[in-house]
């Protein structure tokens, strides 16, 4: 039997909650509706959760399975060795998932004002300290709870590719990098902060389309459109992970136990060890960024004085080691 909701809002299993989030993207049922709120967190027994993340998770695994092999296909339709064939496939679906997840992200999200940073003094306060009218603590609307659980299924999918497939350069960087953001996803999901992962994990994802799309294009050697990708992927990622991000941080230091509030004796530093545990995991990520940027301008660097982008920022030996192993094999 799955956990009792308020009358007014049936609780929906994953596929009713596809079903809703359906109807929002094709304009018949209202983003973002709080008639539509769901529980999360401590108001979810166990294993009604685990029952929707294996759900999430089974099937985007389906569907990405679907996506890459067709991606290698056309690989190898386009020329490509087996080994790019892999890589291009790889890339194409995080390209499809990332500009999905963003799309349904703003569909979803957009219309809020606390998603953007002249809100987010408003938005870093939910959980136990709600403040937005109409909201019931530990509630979510369907499509908002569609996408969160939908965005964690992917965290979890991607950490098991990265154990299973060929460890890259920064194997450790990711590792560390996954194993932080499933746990942002899943305490803010537990403890209710689900606006602030939301605004969290639109602001990881920008980046990603373009790092991705400039790969894609690079190889299969369309001319122009990597190295312009990249620029914007550069752009994208200094704004979105080195600005934005960490004011968000600090909104959500001040927000997430604001002065004054009834349930928060202490201000902000009257968190509970797991909303301090939140606030020190977003910032653990900073470092992270940094490198990556750096890898990034080196990356930028390196096209300058070669035929363009070179593989991918965070595993630059990537296409370094195939060019090796492909010139083996033409000796």
């Amino acid at each position: 039997m799955r956990s009792k909701l308020p009358k007014e809002a049936p609780l929906m299993s994953a596929f009713g909650l596809a079903e809703h989030t359906w109807g929002v993207i094709m304009g018949e049922k209202k983003a973002h509706d709080w008639a539509s709120a769901q529980p999360i967190g401590p108001t979810v027994k166990l294993s009604d959760f685990l029952t929707d993340m294996v759900a999430f998770t089974a099937a985007l695994y389906v569907v990405c399975f679907v996506w890459e092999v067709t991606g290698y296909r056309m690989g190898m339709n386009l020329g490509l060795s087996r080994g790019k064939a892999e890589r291009f496939a790889s890339s194409f679906v995080e390209l499809i998932y990332y500009t999905l997840s963003l799309t349904l992200g703003y569909i979803v999200f957009g219309g809020e004002a606390w998603l953007w940073p002249e809100g987010w003094s408003e938005n870093m306060s939910d959980g136990r300290v709600q403040r937005i009218p109409g909201a019931k603590p530990y509630t979510l609307p369907a499509d908002a709870k569609f996408a969160y659980l939908l965005e964690t299924a992917w965290v979890v999918g991607g950490f098991v590719r990265l154990v299973a497939r060929k460890p890259k350069k920064d194997f450790y960087e990711m590792f560390f990098h996954h194993i932080v953001t499933y746990s942002l996803l899943m305490l803010s999901y537990q403890i209710g902060f689900c606006r602030i992962g939301a605004v969290v994990y639109l602001l990881h994802n920008t980046f990603d389309p373009f790092l991705h799309l400039a790969k894609c294009t690079h190889y299969i050697k369309l001319p122009i459109l990597p190295d312009v990708s990249f620029v914007l992927c550069a752009i994208v990622f200094a704004a979105t992970r080195l600005y934005y991000y960490p004011i968000a941080i600090s909104y959500a230091w001040v927000g997430v136990c604001p002065e004054g509030h009834k349930n928060c004796d202490g201000g902000p530093w009257g968190k509970t060890p797991i909303e301090f545990f939140e606030v020190f995991a977003l910032g653990a990520l900073l470092p992270i960024h940094c490198l990556w940027f750096y890898m990034i301008l080196r990356v930028m660097k390196k096209s300058l004085v070669s035929s363009g982008v070179q593989g991918d920022v965070r595993s630059d030996s990537e296409d370094d080691d195939e060019e090796e192993e492909d010139a083996r094999k033409k000796k």
